[in-house]
């Protein structure tokens, strides 16, 4: 049987952290992403959220970053 994932975006924010500490404890497989904009949060409070999230076999994080003022996406 394949692997299932869940996919949380703004994973380094305040509800999707919990969000992907929460499915992780449950036991499922997630992808989070986030961009890391500072609009609403310090980067500093989004890098100590991601680094919670890190070294969990059940997780894999990927850092987006894309400018929705051009066609400027990548990871």
């Amino acid at each position: 049987m394949s692997k299932q994932y869940a996919l949380v975006t703004g994973a380094a924010g305040f509800i999707g952290s919990r969000l992907t500490e929460k499915l992780i404890d449950s036991g499922r497989n997630v992808i989070a992403l986030d961009c890391f904009l500072t609009a609403l949060y310090s980067a500093e409070v989004k890098r100590e959220r991601w680094d919670r999230l890190k070294g969990n076999d059940r997780s894999e994080l990927i850092k987006i970053n894309f400018d929705m003022r051009s066609d400027n996406f990548s990871t």
